[in-house]
Formats: structure tokens, sequence, C-alpha cells
């Protein structure tokens, strides 16, 4: 006998005066699996006006309480759950629960109080959540599938209070039982339980490891858990997986619109904001947010809502919009009323953080003070079976012996909020011996302290204590007892192998050693920085830690060691676009250039004057124009001509390297040509030509330096193609795309597609690293690709329109609109075969392969 047919049998039994209340529950059994479409349209409404009445009847109509046991503990919660709030299914569990214990129905009760678990994870309500989960297996020990479940749930919430210790071998356990059960559901539940741990403890490979297992199970567009969702996208981008994660995102999206459903939409766009902003897209994240904001509003979902405005506000934090920033957090935090504890605590507390950022200390201690007394307030007596509870062995007893009472708090939060006060003394106080440095010191250090059963133990909390720590240590001057705990946390992170983390604490150790002139320490560790970073794909930390170790080398007296580490930095920032990080070290390799290579340096400064102004940084314009205000040596453009033509006569000749070497020392001559823009402009572009293929951070380096000389002397050619030649480089040789979009943005932004051919042809190259590196929103991109195409059909370019054509044809398929992706790649067949210009097997395919899908259904 199925389960749904002993639920239909109980259902009947009840017998309940309400003869439709009895026939609406049958139809939703009958027809959960049958017929989707017809229960929500028929039965599920009036299913949803009904529960009500029976939650009321059933507190004085036993009939009534029994059937709201079966129904709470049986199939149509679920069904009926996806369309209610986690307050109304909280109030129906809620009544079941109590009527079960009234009525003693034993075998439901623990089913009741795991759902109730359930329910309490997905508000937030983290310790009520474990008091049901624990209630549960103290009564409900011996069947394997609800053991699973409570552990799954019971891991996901020590989780997130705290408790790593106890979390990790709880959902290590229900994920083995689901696996060996073959139970894929329960598999999905847990493995997106596990991916929100992992990224909490900072562990982002092990969390993109546990969404790919849950995706290798459903497709991303069925993927229920939402925050499990979001949180691998974050993971992904974590790892450097930026483009897949916004893949994922845009699919979903893309799903819901098909569809139709607003709310669903509103949670994609909500899930693909958060990857943009940790890809730096804070303006696309935010576009994305306003309209997700506006969906969710409409829809009246407050969780949504909720999660929306929380990312909107902490964005327009970072930005600097501290009033706008408050005023979107505080509207959040009056939202969580009726929401469980956690979640109102997080609302309290980014309230606190945005007006630390604000400069309003006040404000912030009074949400942290509110934050920490709603977490004091909440604890429970827990009644618990310990250990045993991964033993299998038949159900036990409430009053057994071998149960366990103990009071549970949410020790993140509590020591979140403490530490956050104690820092906050600290800063106002200062010095050493201020008496909040105890209690911060207190805080830290219960990280591991061994509680009951070792929930307590956190390691990751504990590191992130550390850095708060030290950052506010650093910010006060004590840079001993900076280093005390950055170096303790940076031990935390070796033993965990986060090498992100481990970068950071050691480059803070680095600071504090410089400030304290102990040069040689903070270069040892700014070079094990610079390599971790190199390991990660961090290279705009790694342009920092190489330019901090030329500066401990300058002031350690070794020249020629500072200029090649600041060389090294100048170039690296050139190959990534790190602009700002380009300026820093030319002004400081012009200094260090001096006295052994002024030509160098003058060269390095002129082209920090140039960057400057690019960028608007007055400060830096400033210190630099005053190195360089008279310069214009006599006789430096017959030089820099001299060794220009010398060296396109070796590379011509195919000696590249020594025509390199000529055409740098052309390009130092050309910066004591101040008379001569023009010629500074082409020996750096010559200089990249012939780089190309050779040394890419040669090319890199030039053709950047060629772009901003270039528009600041307003020489429009040369800047479309220094910008065109350096988003090749960086995009291909380099490898990094995201690099190479940025630069074709600026591009177009300068030069309209219409201007020029090669501005055009810089638009439908900005398209193919935007569809090949997938971050960038599909309207944007559909944006450019219809102005790259009503370009190419004004200036009669066939071959153009049919690539422009492809790349259309290549974003509808992607976002499953067949028909009008199969219409472009026909039309780039006719071009390609009617203009003779090649590639036709090849588009043809396109069109083939979309035909076949359309034709399949």
């Amino acid at each position: 006998m199925t389960f749904d047919h002993v639920y239909h049998s109980r259902i009947t039994q009840a017998a309940l005066r309400v003869k439709e209340f009895v026939e609406l529950s049958q139809s939703l059994v009958e027809q959960r699996s049958e017929d989707t479409a017809r229960l929500d349209e028929l039965v599920l409404p009036r299913l949803l006006q009904a529960y009500p009445w029976l939650i009321k009847q059933a507190e004085s109509d036993d009939r009534a309480a029994n059937l709201c046991i079966i129904l709470a503990g049986g199939p149509s919660v679920a069904v009926w759950g996806a369309r209610q709030s986690a307050e109304s299914r909280l109030e129906l569990l809620t009544t079941a629960q109590k009527a079960a214990y009234r009525l003693a129905v034993r075998h439901d009760i623990p089913i009741l109080e795991g759902a109730l678990g359930d329910v309490h994870c997905d508000r937030e309500d983290y310790v009520r959540a474990i008091y049901h989960f624990e209630a549960s297996l103290a009564l409900h020990q011996e069947d394997p599938q609800a053991r699973a479940q409570n552990f799954a749930g019971l891991g996901l919430a020590n989780a997130m209070i705290g408790h790593e210790g106890d979390a990790r071998p709880l959902l290590a356990q229900a994920l083995e039982w689901c696996v060996t059960a073959d139970h894929k559901p329960g598999q999905m539940t847990v493995l997106g339980y596990s991916c929100r741990a992992h990224l909490l403890w900072g562990e982002s490979e092990a969390a993109v490891e546990a969404f790919e297992r849950c995706l290798s199970l459903a497709p991303a567009s069925a993927m229920g858990d939402r925050a499990a969702f979001r949180v691998g996208l974050e993971a992904l981008c974590q790892i450097g997986r930026g483009g897949d994660a916004m893949g994922l995102a845009a699919t979903r999206v893309r799903a819901a619109e098909m569809k139709g459903q607003d709310l669903d939409i509103a949670e994609g766009l909500l899930e693909r904001a958060s990857a943009q902003a940790l890809l730096g897209y804070a303006q696309s994240a935010e576009v994305n947010l306003d309209r997700a904001r506006v969906l969710a509003e409409s829809y009246g979902n407050s969780a949504v809502l909720h999660d929306v405005l929380a990312r909107l506000g902490r964005i327009r934090s970072a930005a600097g919009r501290h009033e706008e920033a408050l005023r979107v957090l505080r509207t959040r935090l009056e939202l969580t009323a009726s929401w469980g504890v956690h979640r109102r605590w997080q609302a309290l507390t980014d309230v606190a953080v945005a007006a630390t950022a604000a400069g309003d200390t006040p404000t912030a201690i009074k949400y942290h003070q509110r934050a920490l007394e709603l977490a004091k307030s909440d604890g429970h007596q827990v009644v618990a079976v310990g250990e045993k509870r991964f033993e299998a062995h038949p159900a036990i007893s409430r009053a057994a012996p071998a149960l366990f009472h103990y009071t549970l708090y949410d020790d993140y939060a509590l020591r979140q909020s403490r530490a956050a006060l104690a820092d906050l003394e600290v800063r106002s106080v200062g010095g050493a011996e201020a008496p909040a440095w105890d209690l911060l010191d207190n805080v830290v250090d219960s990280c591991l302290e061994g509680g009951f059963f070792d929930w307590s133990h956190s390691p990751r909390h504990q590191e992130q204590l550390l850095n708060l720590a030290g950052s506010t240590a650093f910010d006060l001057g004590l840079y001993e007892r900076t280093r005390e705990y950055q170096g303790r946390r940076a031990a935390l992170l070796r033993e965990h192998n986060d090498r992100r983390g481990l970068a950071h604490a050691l480059g803070e150790c680095a600071d504090a050693y410089q400030r304290e002139g102990k040069h040689a320490a903070a270069m040892q560790l700014y070079e094990e920085v610079a390599a971790l970073d190199r390991e990660i794909s961090d290279h705009t930390d790694e342009v920092h830690a190489l330019g901090n170790a030329a500066s401990c080398a300058a002031e350690l007296g070794d020249r020629s060691g500072a200029l090649q580490l600041i060389r090294n930095a100048a170039d690296l920032a050139a190959c990534h676009d790190y602009r700002e990080g380009r300026l820093i070290a030319q002004v400081n390799r012009g200094t260090m250039a001096f006295p052994d290579a002024p030509k160098e340096g003058f060269d390095a400064w002129v082209s920090a004057e140039a960057l400057a102004i690019e960028l608007d940084n007055a400060d830096v314009l400033a210190v630099v124009r005053r190195r360089v205000a008279d310069l214009d040596v006599p006789g430096a453009r017959g030089s820099c001509l001299h060794f220009n033509n010398q060296g396109g006569r070796l590379a011509s000749e195919g000696h590249v390297d020594e025509a390199l070497e000529s055409l740098t020392t052309a390009v130092h001559w050309s910066a004591l040509c101040r008379d001569d823009a023009d010629l500074r402009t082409k020996v750096l572009l010559n200089r990249g030509r012939v780089a190309c293929g050779h040394d890419s951070v040669l090319a890199s380096a030039s053709f950047a330096d060629a772009a901003s000389h270039a528009a600041l002397h307003g020489q429009s050619e040369h800047l479309v193609d220094a910008l065109r030649s350096l988003a090749t480089v960086v995009g291909g040789d380099i490898g990094d795309q995201a690099a190479a979009v940025a630069i074709l943005r600026r591009l177009h932004a300068r030069q309209p597609p219409y201007n020029s051919l090669d501005a055009l042809r810089g638009l439908i190259e900005l398209c193919g690293f935007e569809l090949g590196l997938g971050t960038a929103d599909d309207a944007v991109v559909e944006d450019h690709l219809e102005e790259a195409l009503n370009a190419t059909l004004l200036a009669g370019l066939p071959s153009e329109e049919a690539m422009v054509l492809s790349y259309q044809g290549s974003l509808h398929e992607r976002r499953g609109r067949l028909g009008e992706a199969e219409a472009h790649y026909r039309r780039a067949v006719h071009l390609r075969s009617h203009h003779g210009l090649g590639n036709v097997e090849e588009a043809q395919q396109n069109v083939d392969r979309v035909a076949g899908q359309r034709a399949t259904g």
C-alpha cells in the first residue's frame, strides 16, 4: 500500500462533518501527481479557503483536530505550503502539534515536530528549529528517512548559529543516508544545505562541489532551494567562475519569464544581482534589484522583498550613498517583525553596520545593542538524545535517562553583536589599554570553547572576529597587536587551506611590519601574498602586494630589485585593465628609476600624467606635473625617431627581441618630446604591434599607455586602435575577458559605431566577449547587438552584418527563443553564401541544430 493510499484512507476515517473539506482533501491526494495544473486551478484555491476554518475548528472539535494532524503531516502540506507564507504554515503545524499531544496521537508527533523544525528554518528561527528537530529525533529514531530529514535541518540550523563542530557530522550523515536510499529529493535538500554551510565557513570550493552535485540531480530551473541556489552562484563567483554563475542565473530568469511568473522573475533577478555584485558590477546589480523590488512588492512576498532590500542596502552603503542605504535597510527591518529571530537580528545588525560606515556611531551602537538584546532573549530549553542520535535504535521516551537537557542560544549572533559593540567602544576610547579589548578578546576566544557536544567550536567565526580585532588595532596604530590577531588568523586560514583569506591576513601583518619600519619582514610577507594572489588570480591585490614589496626593497637599499618589482606591478595592472593600480605603480616607478634610469623614470611619469587626467585623480596629477612641467630635451625627437626606425627594421628582419629593446628606448625618448604628442602615441602603438604574439605583457603596457595618451590629446583614430588592440591582447593572450569587456565598453562610450569602421568592429568584438563571458545582462547584449546591426546595415558591410546576426542567433538560442534564433542564423548563412564570405558550412550547422531542437519540441 503506498503512502498516498494510507493517507487517503486516514482522511476518510476522520469522518468530518464538513463533507466538502474531505472531498477537497481527497482530490488533493488523487491529483497531486496526475494533474497538477487542474489541482492548482480547481482544488487548491478552495483548500486555501478551507484551511483557516479547519485550524479554528480544531481547537474544539476532536474530529477536526484529527484531520488537521493528518493533513499537516501528509503530502498536501508541501503543495499547500508552496503557496503560503511561513507564518501560515507555522499556524497549521502548531495547531496540529498541539492537537497531537492533546489527543496522544504518538505516530504523528515526531513527524509534526520535524515539520515545525523545517518551517522555523525557513523563517530563520534557528534556535526554535533545533528545539523541534531534537524533539523529533528523540521520538522517532527508527525511521531512516525522517532521521535524515531531521539531521539535514539540524545541521543547517547549527551551522547558522555558529555550531560548526556539530553541523558537519550531521550534514554528512544525512547525505550518506539519502545517497544509500537513492532518495534524490533528500539528496538535493542536504546538498543545498551543505552548500550554504560551506560558504558560511568560507569554503567556496566545497560549496561549489555541493552545488554542482545538486544541479546534477535536477536542472537549474527546477532547483527549489532558492537560498542554496543564490549561495551556489556566489560560490562560483568567488572561485573565478563568474561566467558560469551568470549563465545559470540567466537560465532561471528566462524560465520564469517564459512562464510569466512575476515572483519567480523577482527571485531570478535577485540571484543574478547577487552574482553581479560579487563580480564588481554594482550598477547592473542595482538595476536588477530595483526591478525585483517592484515585482516582489506587487506580489506581496515579504521574503523575496526582504532579501532584495538587504542586498540593495549593502550595495548603496558600499557606494557611499549612506542615507539611501539606511532608508532601505530600515524598510527591510520593518518587514522582519513577523520573521524568525536570526533574520530580525541580521536586519538590526545590517542597519548598525551601515550606520558605522556612515560615521554615525551612536546609531550604530543603538542597533547593535538591540540586536544583542534580541539574541540574548532567544534562549530555549532543548531535550536531546545527544550522540545516540547517530545510532539506529527504536524510539526513545522523553522520560528515558538517555535524554539530555540544555539551554541553547544563537552563539553566532551573540558573539557578533558583542564583538561589534566592543569594537566600537575600543575605537571611541583608543589605546592598547582600553577595557573593551578584554571583552573583544573574550569573544574571540569563546569561538573555540568546548560546549555540549562541542557545539561552540567555530574556527571560521573566530577567524572573522580576529580580522575585526586586527583591523581595529591597525586603525588605532597598535601594530604589534595587529600582528598578533592577524597572525592567529593566518594560522587558522592556513590550516583550512583558504588561500584568499590567508593572503589578506598575511598582507595585514606585512602592513603592520612596514608601519613599524621592519621592512625585511614586511617584504618577505608581501612576496608570499603576491604568490598566493597569483594562484587564485586576484591580480588587483597582487599589484598592491608587488608595489608594497618594491617600497620595502627601496627602503632596504635594493634599488634594482625595487625597480623590477614596481615594473612588474605596473605591467600586471595593464594586463588586467587595473588603471588605478597602474597609475600608482607608474608614479612610484618614476621615483625608483632615479638616478639609475632617468629616461625610464620620465617615461613612467608622463604615462602617469595621462592616466591621472583620464581617471580624474587631481592629487596624483599635481604631484606628477611638478616633475614633468618643463620636460623638453633638445634632440629627443631625433633620438626617438632613430630608435623607432631601427626597431621597425629589426622587426621586419625577424629580430624581435632586439626590435623591442630599440622600441622601448624610443618610447623613453618620446616622453621627453613634450611638443610632439602624436609621435609618442605612434611609437607606443608600434611597440605594441611588434610585441603582439611575442610578449603579451609588454604589448598590454604599450597599448594601455597609447590609449591614455591618445585620449589626453584627442587623437580619436589612435584611441580606437589602441583600445581595440589592448582588448584583443588582454582578452586573448592574457585571458582576462572581463577586462576586455571593460576596455571595449570604454571605447563604445567614447566612439559610437557610426563614427568609424574600427569603432564598429570594436562594438562587435565587445558583443563577442560579452556573449562568451556571460556576465552581462542579456538585455544589455541585445541592445549592443541591435546597435551594431544598424551600423553595419548603414555602412553596407555584409561580413560584419553576418557576424552580428550569428551573435544575435546565439543570444536568442541561449534565451530559448528558437524561432528568432533560426531566423538570424538563416540570414547569416544567406549573406555568407551570397557574398562569398566563407564559413558557410559552420553557419549552416547553427541552423540545423536549432531547427532540430524546434522539431523535437
